[in-house]
């Protein structure tokens, strides 16, 4: 928790969350995301200001917004520019990296500075520019603002030479100064800040695959068509694009995600080292990797999706597998929903048992009622043409609700043909008639 110059420290909402998150189920990806972050090292630092009003004591600008805080650099109409801002880190700082802001009220585009610069400085006296926003295009509160290069300094100083506000005012809050250098203290992660950060990964990504997905048992993986990455906390989103790759044992497919929306990216192989060392890559999804050489074995997050080219029904085909060694020879993907592919065209879901796609779904429905009476035993019912093999027959009848007086066994029978539903009742009753409902679901 990070302490103010007065000795207190301070408390927001937002750590009660994040303690309750890495306590549940994070601990390892705090570990690997956090801790290896840069962070905010503006935080509830001192500024001073050649113009404008400070608000909020005693660590204006920042400001938890979600606490209700108020802090700013208040610059009010009519400024005369170019006023500047600094903020003394109170100890040297290794490797500075970027910067970001919001307007006020936080969100407000139109309260931002439109042109400024950021220096850097070791002592308040030697300056540096790390930053220069002149004839740039606008940017949105809280965008994340990298420096050209890394900078060692203890202070910072943000020159505001123009607002976008007709009037000349501005505001500037929750001011941030990131670096990868603070000791893994409890400041505010870079990555809360950057579109693949720290906020998605706590509640995931979404992959929708817009093909199918292949291994063709023999080392190669096929994307049939892009995977569609979604951050749903940011609204970022990144296409991967289609391709087929070469897995050896327990090399693995994965894309290094962006900070923002990157269009389309292609898939690269990476390969599995048995070794201990530091997670060097944070920002990496992998999306699927070979077990050894078996199986492949894809990100849960688009196994919904998995199709193979090697089924139950294609291994049937093959002298090996009648031979009784085709198991091992071809077994890419006979644990995979049984060996059916599944996919999804036009809207309907297919699924293909090693002799082509086929719907999946109801084609029709047909219901009806008849009767028997004594001494007829049987009834024919004309219906239209239907596959026997995808149909499902289902018959109730009322002869079970009188007993036999003779004691013989009774019961309605029913046989399904392609055109025609043929139903016999057999121990009849004399004089009895038999009241039957019938239905007939041919499946797609």
């Amino acid at each position: 928790m990070a302490q103010l110059p007065s000795g207190l420290k301070t408390f927001e909402p937002s750590d009660i969350v994040r303690r309750a998150a890495q306590n549940e189920n994070i601990e390892a990806l705090d570990r690997f995301v956090v801790k290896t972050s840069s962070a905010n090292v503006a935080k509830n630092k001192r500024a001073a200001a050649t113009g404008g009003v400070l608000i909020g004591l005693p660590t204006a600008p920042w400001s938890s917004a979600a606490a209700g805080e108020g802090g700013r650099w208040a610059l009010p109409a009519g400024s005369v520019y170019p006023l500047s801002l600094t903020v003394d880190l109170g100890l040297p700082c290794a490797k500075l990296e970027g910067i970001s802001f919001g307007g006020w009220p936080v969100q407000s585009a139109a309260s931002l500075p439109k042109d400024f610069i950021v220096e850097a400085s070791p002592n308040g006296t030697d300056w540096v520019k790390t930053y220069d926003h002149a004839g740039k295009p606008a940017y949105s509160p809280l965008s994340y603002l990298p420096f050209s290069a890394n900078a060692d300094c203890r202070y910072v100083r943000l020159t505001v030479k123009a607002a976008a506000a007709a009037d000349g005012a501005a505001s500037v809050s929750c001011l941030s100064v990131f670096s990868s250098s603070h000791g893994n203290r409890d400041l505010d992660p870079l990555d809360d800040e950057r579109g693949w950060g720290l906020n998605a990964r706590l509640q995931g990504l979404v992959v929708m695959s817009e093909g199918g997905i292949v291994d063709d048992g023999a080392g190669k993986v096929t994307l049939d068509g892009t995977l569609i990455v979604m951050n749903p906390a940011s609204g970022s989103y990144i296409r991967v694009s289609r391709g087929t790759f070469t897995l050896g044992a327990w090399d693995y497919l994965y894309i290094d995600l962006p900070f923002g929306t990157a269009g389309e990216i292609a898939a690269q192989k990476g390969v599995y080292l048995e070794n201990g060392r530091p997670y060097d890559h944070r920002n990496r999804l992998v999306l699927a990797q070979r077990n050894g050489v078996g199986l492949v074995h894809f990100n849960f997050a688009i196994t919904s999706r998995l199709a193979g080219s090697n089924t139950l029904a294609q291994r049937a085909l093959t002298a090996d597998y009648a031979a009784g060694a085709g198991n091992a020879a071809s077994a890419a993907n006979a644990d995979k929903v049984d060996g059916i592919h599944f996919s999804a065209a036009g809207g309907k879901l297919q699924y293909n048992d090693g002799t082509g796609w086929k719907g999946v779904g109801i084609k029709q429905v047909l219901r009806g009622e008849t009767s028997i009476a004594n001494p007829s035993d049987s009834v024919n019912v004309p219906i239209p043409w239907i596959d026997r093999s995808k149909s499902f027959l289902q018959v109730t009848s009322t002869l079970y609700q009188v007993k036999s007086d003779a004691g013989t066994s009774s019961g309605v029978y029913a046989v399904l043909f392609s055109e025609r539903l043929y139903l016999f009742a057999g121990g009849l009753p004399a004089g009895r008639t038999v009241f039957i409902s019938w239905e007939v679901i041919e499946f797609a």
